[in-house]
Protein backbone atom coordinates (compact mmCIF):
# COMPACT_ATOMS: atom_id res chain seq x y z
CA UNK A 1 0.00 0.00 0.00
CA UNK A 2 2.24 2.55 -1.15
CA UNK A 3 1.41 6.30 0.91
CA UNK A 4 3.37 8.53 3.22
CA UNK A 5 0.51 8.95 5.18
CA UNK A 6 -0.15 6.76 8.43
CA UNK A 7 -3.86 7.61 8.61
CA UNK A 8 -4.10 7.21 4.60
CA UNK A 9 -2.30 3.87 4.64
CA UNK A 10 -4.98 2.40 7.82
CA UNK A 11 -7.81 3.59 5.30
CA UNK A 12 -6.12 1.36 2.57
CA UNK A 13 -6.12 -1.57 5.14
CA UNK A 14 -9.67 -0.98 6.10
CA UNK A 15 -10.75 -0.92 2.37
CA UNK A 16 -8.96 -4.44 1.81
CA UNK A 17 -8.82 -6.46 5.01
CA UNK A 18 -12.16 -4.97 6.71
CA UNK A 19 -12.34 -2.69 9.65
CA UNK A 20 -9.66 -2.49 12.34
CA UNK A 21 -10.42 -4.31 15.07
CA UNK A 22 -12.12 -2.13 18.09
CA UNK A 23 -9.42 -3.51 20.43
CA UNK A 24 -6.49 -2.52 18.40
CA UNK A 25 -8.28 1.47 17.81
CA UNK A 26 -8.60 1.15 21.52
CA UNK A 27 -4.57 1.13 22.15
CA UNK A 28 -3.78 3.53 20.06
CA UNK A 29 -1.55 6.41 21.38
CA UNK A 30 -2.47 8.14 18.06
CA UNK A 31 -5.68 9.27 19.66
CA UNK A 32 -6.28 11.82 16.52
CA UNK A 33 -6.64 8.66 14.26
CA UNK A 34 -9.47 7.57 15.76
CA UNK A 35 -13.08 8.90 16.64
CA UNK A 36 -15.89 7.11 18.33
CA UNK A 37 -13.67 3.70 18.69
CA UNK A 38 -13.65 4.27 14.50
CA UNK A 39 -10.88 4.90 12.20
CA UNK A 40 -11.27 8.88 11.80
CA UNK A 41 -11.37 8.75 8.04
CA UNK A 42 -13.14 10.96 5.60
CA UNK A 43 -13.93 8.52 2.59
CA UNK A 44 -15.84 11.67 0.89
CA UNK A 45 -12.07 13.88 0.53
CA UNK A 46 -10.11 13.37 -1.99
CA UNK A 47 -7.81 10.97 -0.43
CA UNK A 48 -11.43 9.46 0.56
CA UNK A 49 -12.23 8.69 -2.92
CA UNK A 50 -8.21 7.64 -4.14
CA UNK A 51 -8.78 4.88 -1.45
CA UNK A 52 -11.63 3.62 -2.64
CA UNK A 53 -10.97 3.83 -6.42
CA UNK A 54 -8.01 2.34 -5.93
CA UNK A 55 -8.25 -0.13 -2.71
CA UNK A 56 -10.51 -2.88 -3.36
CA UNK A 57 -11.53 -5.39 -0.99
CA UNK A 58 -9.43 -8.30 -1.12
CA UNK A 59 -12.09 -10.78 -1.73
CA UNK A 60 -13.04 -8.56 -5.12
CA UNK A 61 -9.45 -10.49 -6.42
CA UNK A 62 -10.82 -13.65 -6.32
CA UNK A 63 -11.49 -14.99 -10.34
CA UNK A 64 -11.63 -18.42 -9.69
CA UNK A 65 -13.68 -20.51 -7.82
CA UNK A 66 -10.80 -23.74 -7.17
CA UNK A 67 -9.73 -24.83 -4.32
CA UNK A 68 -6.23 -24.29 -4.99
CA UNK A 69 -7.45 -20.14 -5.26
CA UNK A 70 -9.83 -20.75 -2.48
CA UNK A 71 -6.55 -21.62 -0.35
CA UNK A 72 -4.37 -19.19 -1.33
CA UNK A 73 -6.41 -16.37 -0.92
CA UNK A 74 -7.38 -18.22 2.89
CA UNK A 75 -3.37 -17.77 3.15
CA UNK A 76 -3.30 -14.35 2.05
CA UNK A 77 -6.03 -13.37 4.52
CA UNK A 78 -4.71 -15.28 7.31
CA UNK A 79 -0.99 -13.61 6.77
CA UNK A 80 -2.50 -10.25 6.45
CA UNK A 81 -4.72 -10.30 9.94
CA UNK A 82 -4.97 -7.83 12.00
CA UNK A 83 -3.52 -8.64 15.83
Amino acid sequence: LQTHDSKEHLAMMERVLGPIPTNLLEKTKKRRYVHRCKLDWDMHSSSGRYVRKHCKPLKHYIVSNSEDHRQLFDLIEKMLEYR
